[in-house]
C-alpha cells in the first residue's frame, strides 16, 4: 500500500519536442566564454576573419566583447557597428527555413588594440535578434536547424 502526504514529493523527468512557432523581436543572447591569447607578443596587426552560416529564421547583429577578470570590457571585435547575420530564407506558406544564408566579415585589430586584449580572461558574446523580416512573419524553429562560425586569422608578424 502506498500513501501521499502534504510533504510527499515525486521527481519526473519529461523531455518534450515541440516545434517552435510564432515571431520574436529585440531578442537579446549573451554567453561569456574564456579566452587567454597572451602570446601575441610580436604580432603588429591582424584580421579576424568570420564566416557565418544561419539556419534559422531570425537575423542578429553580434558584437563580441574582451573582458578581464572582473568582466570589465577592455575591446570589441567590431568598432563600427556589428557583425550581421541575415536570416535563413522561410517558406512563407508554412515557416519553415528552405536555404541558410551566409555572411562573411573581416576586423582588423592594429597593434594597441591586441596589447588590450593580450590582457582579457574572457569573450563576451552578444546578439540582439528578431526573427524573420524583422519579427513581422510567424516561423516555426526546429532542432535540425544549424549555425555555423568559422574563424581564421591573418597576422603581421615581426619575427
Amino acid at each position: 500500500m502506498n500513501f501521499m502526504t502534504d510533504s510527499s514529493m515525486i521527481d519526473i523527468d519529461v523531455e518534450v519536442k515541440l516545434p517552435l512557432h510564432g515571431t520574436a523581436e529585440n531578442f537579446v543572447l549573451r554567453d561569456t566564454v574564456d579566452f587567454n591569447y597572451n602570446h601575441l607578443q610580436n604580432v603588429q596587426s591582424m584580421t579576424i576573419r568570420t564566416f557565418l552560416k544561419n539556419g534559422f529564421p531570425f537575423d542578429a547583429n553580434w558584437q563580441v566583447y574582451f573582458a578581464d577578470y572582473n568582466y570589465q570590457i577592455l575591446d570589441s571585435l567590431v568598432t563600427t557597428g556589428n557583425l550581421f547575420m541575415p536570416s535563413a530564407t522561410v517558406n512563407l506558406n508554412n515557416g519553415k527555413v528552405k536555404e541558410p544564408s551566409t555572411a562573411m566579415h573581416d576586423n582588423t585589430l592594429d597593434r594597441n588594440r591586441i596589447v588590450k586584449i593580450m590582457n582579457a580572461k574572457f569573450m563576451i558574446i552578444k546578439a540582439n535578434a528578431a526573427t524573420y523580416q524583422n519579427g513581422s512573419v510567424n516561423v516555426k524553429i526546429y532542432g535540425d536547424y544549424q549555425f555555423e562560425v568559422n574563424l581564421g586569422v591573418i597576422a603581421k608578424v615581426n619575427l
